[in-house]
């Protein structure tokens, strides 16, 4: 094994070693890429695209303290290679349901308000409508989702109010519950449905929003789904017993 092989085998051992802690997590997004939650201790947390250039600068500054160098750009590339590897291996969310499928891959709102949510750490994100559309357009900017064939992200938050209706009922397929307020403004509550948590509402994507220990569970909407036609069928009723929702 070469000098280089060498420092970046050592480096990436230092980087799974981290991820084996729990302080790295890696995963694979609704859209099929590969990310990361970053939770080290004494830096900067976040949610990424494994191949966004934040990421390369992160993990050289860790391996340069963890004492294996300075890693050139190959080696990092190489390290990253493996890392994807493992992400692809962990979905966040299954969708087998090929008319959902097409709404994501033709319908930009559909996939940025998808793989928007997946990207937070809170479940639950209220905002007013024009603060909601600004941190929407610039997370769709930074991963290349404005445009999905002839369709474009919505221009303004007027016409992303009216898709947010539009696609309502299909997001709340995917897991996402959208609430749209019109008193003193137009506000808006987004709600991941894989975590029944009631917690505090997140700001701008771009702020990047500090990582839990644990990643969203796996997908599980048909059970989902019989837990809420059971409720709406029985409203009192409390399924195997419990008090809360699975």
């Amino acid at each position: 094994m070469s000098e280089a092989e060498d420092r970046a085998a050592s480096a990436l051992q230092a980087i799974l070693a981290e991820v084996e802690a729990k302080k790295i997590h890696l995963h694979q997004s609704p859209l099929g890429q590969p990310r990361i939650f970053l939770d080290v201790e004494d830096r900067p947390a976040g949610c990424f695209g494994l191949f966004e250039s934040e990421v390369k600068h992160w993990l050289a500054a860790f391996v340069w303290d963890k004492g294996h160098g300075a890693p050139r750009t190959q080696e990092l590339d190489r390290i990253l290679q493996v890392l994807a590897g493992r992400a692809m291996m962990t979905p966040v969310v299954r969708i087998n349901d090929l008319e959902l499928l097409r709404a994501i891959e033709t319908e930009p709102v559909v996939a940025v308000v998808l793989e928007y949510m997946h990207a937070q750490k809170s479940a639950r994100v209220e905002s007013a409508m024009k603060k909601l559309w600004e941190d929407l357009r610039d997370f769709a900017k930074e991963r290349g989702l404005c445009r999905i064939g002839r369709k474009r992200f919505p221009g303004g938050p007027n016409v992303l109010s009216y898709k947010l209706k539009e696609f309502a009922a299909i997001l709340a397929q995917l897991g996402i519950t959208v609430e749209i307020v019109r008193s003193n403004g137009c506000k808006a509550t987004l709600v991941r449905l894989d975590n029944p948590k009631d917690e505090p509402s997140v700001g701008s994507s771009t702020a990047k929003p500090a990582a839990s220990n644990d990643l969203p569970r796996e997908d599980d909407r048909e059970h989902r789904r019989a837990f809420l036609a059971q409720r709406r069928a029985n409203p009192d009723s409390r399924p195997n017993g419990e008090g809360t929702q699975p």
